[in-house]
């Protein structure tokens, strides 16, 4: 077949044809092997990735499980704080007798909501605090009849309310340290 080849085309022909068809063969198996090979490099660095990914994944559930335990945590001690802060006030009610402390005008001095400063409203009103009653006296008012003194109950209470607000805070706080301590000692 090489005999008819070269009598019907030439030597320098066939010879041609034969060094197009081996450099074809040569690039389309060089190809195929260097494909084979970024396949297999390709793969690596899919699986490192994805190893990093998994990592990284399960990292962050550890942290979220710990910040899930620390805000339980957290939870229970407000809930146990809120509980002993109600036994504390019902107590603080039963060791005070309830007579004035604060006459009118100081009590609005001490708490003046009119100034409209958010955490003021926040905090429990006096006891014998007629609604209203703070917007419609003036605040040089000093008389003692007009409904807004504060009894030694209502300091007693506004105190315990601040207690347990403190605490509540630290307590926060201290989770936050504790959860960051945590954090760094990995």
């Amino acid at each position: 077949m090489i005999e008819a080849l070269l009598i019907r085309f030439g030597a320098g022909k066939v010879a041609l044809f034969a060094g197009i068809a081996l450099t074809v063969f040569a690039f389309g198996a060089g190809w195929t092997i260097n494909g084979w090979r970024l396949q297999s490099q390709l793969a690596a660095w899919e699986s490192e990735a994805a190893k990093t990914v998994n990592a990284a994944l399960l990292a962050a559930r550890e942290v979220e499980a710990r910040g899930e335990i620390l805000a339980g945590r957290q939870l229970a001690l407000e809930a146990e704080n809120l509980k002993l802060g109600k036994e504390r006030d019902d107590a603080l009610r039963k060791t005070t007798t309830g007579r004035a402390c604060f006459n009118g005008a100081t009590v609005r001095l001490l708490d003046d909501r009119r100034q409209g400063t958010g955490i003021r409203d926040q905090l429990p009103a006096p006891a014998r605090f007629a609604a209203g009653a703070l917007a419609a006296a003036p605040l040089d008012s000093g008389d003692l009849e007009d409904g807004y003194e504060s009894s030694d109950t209502d300091v007693a209470l506004w105190a315990s309310y601040a207690i347990d607000r403190y605490d509540t805070c630290r307590g926060r706080i201290d989770a936050l340290r504790l959860f960051y301590e945590e954090q760094g000692n990995e």
